[in-house]
């Protein structure tokens, strides 16, 4: 294997699945294709503009030893393929899920058990600061911070 078709590879075993499966009766994915591929532009121009500018600036970077060379805009193509194909990957497994899954929605209930568990959450977290303050607090009133 060419070690220089990694970031390539990952991608389009990625995206075989969800794309072979887009033509599946009950989903029929590829008949959302006209307003997804459209909506999936804009944040990937977002993004990209994103890539270019930290790329240039080297906040990152990318690996040569992965990356086929190819590159357009500065960046890798993988790179910019990425953005194409993980939110088509997203958006596919959002509509398998509804329609494999109807009774699955946002319920009001569902919004209740899940804001108990965000306060709960708050809660625990809250309590473990002020342990670990206390225990600070505690010992730096053993020591003292003035030497003789």
């Amino acid at each position: 294997m060419n070690i220089h078709l990694t970031y390539f590879l990952i991608l389009g075993c990625t995206l075989a699945g969800p794309l072979l499966l887009s033509f599946d009766r009950k989903v029929a994915f590829y008949k959302k294709w006209k307003r997804l591929f459209p909506a999936m532009v804009l944040p990937a121009v977002f993004y990209v503009a994103w890539d270019i500018y930290f790329t240039s600036k080297g906040v990152w970077s990318f690996n040569e030893a992965y990356i086929t060379g190819a590159k357009l805009f500065n960046l890798p193509v993988e790179e910019l393929l990425f953005f194409f194909v993980v939110p088509y990957c997203a958006v596919f497994i959002y509509e398998c899920i509804r329609c494999y899954f109807p009774r699955v929605k946002n319920k009001k209930n569902g919004n209740l058990y899940l804001s108990y568990c965000k306060n709960k959450q708050r809660r625990l977290v809250r309590e473990e600061i002020f342990l670990c303050l206390r225990d600070v607090v505690a010992e730096a009133s053993k020591k003292s911070f003035y030497s003789p």
